[in-house]
């Protein structure tokens, strides 16, 4: 995608069914394509676009430290556990993991006590998989996998 000029996406995982591959709330999926459209194709700025999107990581005793474009101004939700994340370890098994953000940071902090040395960290990475980590405005995060650098 960042790859070909024009092109966009936007998440509607939070929108859907587990039963249904289309999403319900066709409103909230054209409000979301209405404003990356807005923001890429027409230049208009001063409001976020996106839903938080995989940028990097960082494994730092034995936690994996995932940081996030469009969540500069923080992400949700900032009190209570966040959702949606695993580890995989060096077998390549998966794990479910803790999660909390960083004090109001774009950077959320990724653990599991039994996998101290994860090889993989993966984001609502399956066919149906909810999470609840999003940005300020409510947008939600993308799901990914990526390979931890060391």
């Amino acid at each position: 995608m960042r790859q070909i000029p024009d092109v966009g996406m936007v998440v509607t995982a939070d929108l859907g069914s587990e039963n249904f591959i289309h999403p319900p709330y066709k409103t909230k999926v054209g409000e979301r394509l209405a404003y990356w459209a807005l923001a890429k194709t027409y230049g208009i700025k001063g409001f976020m676009y996106s839903g938080p999107i995989y940028k990097e990581c960082q494994l730092k005793n034995g936690k994996v430290e995932v940081n996030f474009d469009f969540g500069e101004d923080g992400l949700t939700p900032e009190n209570e556990p966040v959702i949606g994340f695993e580890l995989v370890d060096d077998n390549g098994l998966v794990y479910p993991a803790s999660a909390e953000i960083i004090n109001g940071s774009s950077i959320v902090k990724v653990w599991n006590e039994n996998v101290l040395n994860p090889t993989e960290v993966r984001y609502c990475f399956r066919n149906f998989k909810l999470g609840n980590l999003c940005n300020n405005i409510g947008l939600p995060a993308a799901p990914f996998k990526t390979i931890i650098n060391k």
